[in-house]
């Protein structure tokens, strides 16, 4: 059975109903077109809504109004109204409602992509922040960037700002970016720290996040006196009197009550994963985990003997050799959404088709939150990506040692993953360039994004002589290949501003990942994530997708 549209109730379900996944004999592409079925199927552009709004009564909501005509069925509310009325709806309201993405819930023959005010319009950002950004799975950070102890890193995630550390057990741990004191925002540059120590009053915290200094809460304070720049400072010679000194002393003031706020935060490999609002099912659970096919862990499981360990004592770890951060005038979507597909390869990287030929790519779409899709065999081109070029990864298969695999987990890194490396891309919107345009000029776009880059390598790779100079040049190549990514994406986010561009179809060969990709953006804005089902999963070597009720 089909599962039903989440927003909509069941008496509206037109879809009809089927096995999923297909039977041997029916071909795949048909799986493919029965991901995802909307009922009752409507136009799609934003002047529907205003024309909504004047055609239901005033004492209803925009959202109310649109539930209201959509569990009604009601086309006429949407298309037959006299189109010279043009009441505003307010964007954010409209985009958290499913009758705003009709045309990209059918299925992949039929439909066309997201509605083009998501990619550029301030509105949005509110909303993606709270169902998207805080709802999910966010990637913030790769293992090897912080395999000492005291290593730390700050990101946003949504309107939150969190802190990722590294304590001396070799344990990470996640926290909001904030003082219990008084609110400051702790860390604001990326480092090693002994402690965490705000700027604002001095509070400290271990890199476990217990407040081990709070000074002058406690003439007998000894954490707060070893952090005083003055040792000889005397606190009860500064009070007035004894009512200010029983003050100062705050006997009802316990620092193990006063901790940082933990996050909740969980790895798959060498990546670092926080939900914001602890409402997400468990990471391996969102990427598949649980599901018969095994999602995404199954797939990669070879790799993850060499992709878990970052321990600098390990012969057999990972270690991260180039890193990069880069702005880009390109909204987060796109970005990911380049990466999902090889319809574009031949015309933007000509020197990829080298490595990862267009023919060679083969689907391999497990169940979870995520994108993927394999090269096997990998080329041997002569390009710095060569799968000869560096040691493989130890534990992998025949299969594996053959296969690149390209996975983008939802909503915002995506990788590489060679037998011999991953590089890997995390993407987040760039808030700040939104509220300041970077000097554009332009006062309704927000396609500003950054991307941090990170290549890493196994350890054995290093004891090769000519190590530096191969990973320079794959680094460089790497690098290539992502201007070129961000250029063209720069090109689409000036195009979408366009007053006539409505949104395009899909290629069905080349962009079904981005339908499903869009499909689980879809799910998170309007508030009914779900763990997404695969249409059959391939094992590495196998000529044919393997379905689940096939033995």
């Amino acid at each position: 059975q089909i599962p039903h549209i989440h927003s909509l109730p069941p008496d509206t379900q037109k879809a009809k109903s089927s096995s999923f996944p297909p039977t041997k004999s029916e071909p795949m592409r048909t799986s493919i077109r029965r991901v995802f079925v909307a009922p009752n199927p409507l136009p799609r552009t934003f002047s529907v809504f205003r024309r909504l709004m004047a055609t239901t009564s005033t004492e209803r909501s925009g959202a109310q109004a649109v539930s209201a005509a959509t569990a009604a069925g009601d086309s006429q509310a949407l298309s037959g109204v006299d189109p010279g009325v043009m009441e505003s709806l307010d964007l954010a309201q409209a985009a958290q409602t499913e009758i705003f993405y009709a045309s990209t819930r059918l299925p992949l023959d039929q439909a066309s992509t997201l509605p083009p005010e998501v990619y550029h319009r301030k509105e949005i950002i509110p909303v993606e922040k709270a169902r998207v950004w805080e709802a999910s799975w966010t990637c913030v950070g790769i293992t090897s960037q912080l395999a000492r102890h005291g290593d730390t890193i700050h990101r946003q995630v949504g309107s939150q700002g969190v802190i990722i550390t590294r304590d001396k057990k070799g344990k990470l741990h996640a926290f909001m970016n904030v003082c219990r004191h008084r609110g400051a925002q702790l860390v604001r540059k990326d480092g090693r720290y002994p402690i965490l120590s705000c700027k604002y009053h001095r509070w400290g915290y271990s890199l476990d996040g217990k407040l081990v200094a709070a000074p002058l809460f406690s003439y007998k304070d000894e954490d707060a006196e070893a952090i005083l720049s003055d040792e000889n400072f005397d606190p009860t010679k500064h009070l007035a009197c004894d009512s200010l000194k029983d003050a100062f002393e705050r006997k009802d003031f316990d620092k193990a009550d006063f901790p940082l706020i933990r996050v909740r935060m969980d790895t798959l490999g060498h990546m670092i994963f926080v939900n914001i609002d602890g409402k997400a099912p468990p990471l391996a659970e969102y990427l598949g985990a649980s599901e018969p096919d095994g999602g995404l862990p199954r797939q990669i499981s070879e790799h993850l003997q060499t992709l878990c360990n970052v321990d600098p004592k390990s012969d057999n770890g990972l270690v991260s050799v180039r890193q990069k951060r880069v702005n880009s005038d390109a909204n987060w979507k796109l970005l990911v959404e380049n990466f999902i597909e090889y319809y574009h390869l031949p015309s933007v990287h000509p020197s990829l088709c080298a490595v990862s030929g267009v023919d060679d790519h083969h689907r391999a779409q497990a169940s979870g939150n995520h994108i993927g899709f394999i090269t096997q065999p990998i080329s041997a081109g002569g390009t710095p990506l060569d799968p000869n070029v560096l040691p493989h990864f130890k534990g992998l298969g025949d299969a594996n040692n053959q296969t690149a695999w390209f996975h983008a987990i939802f909503p915002n890194v995506f990788y590489f993953l060679l037998p011999h490396s991953v590089f890997t891309v995390i993407v987040s919107p760039d808030y700040a360039a939104v509220e300041t345009d970077r000097g554009s000029g332009v006062t309704d776009v927000a396609g500003f994004s950054i991307e941090h880059l990170d290549l890493s390598v196994s350890k054995e790779a290093l004891d090769m002589p000519d190590s530096e100079a191969k990973i320079e040049e794959m680094w460089n190549f790497y690098d290539h290949t992502n201007d070129e990514d961000i250029d063209i994406c720069q090109t689409v986010q000036k195009g979408i501003r366009s007053q006539g561009y409505k949104g395009g179809r899909y290629s069905f060969r080349f962009e079904e990942t981005i339908h499903r990709y869009q499909n689980m953006y879809i799910d998170h804005m309007i508030g009914c994530p779900r763990v997404v089902p695969g249409d059959g999963r391939l094992e590495p070597g196998a000529s044919r997708f393997i379905y689940k009720n096939e033995s």
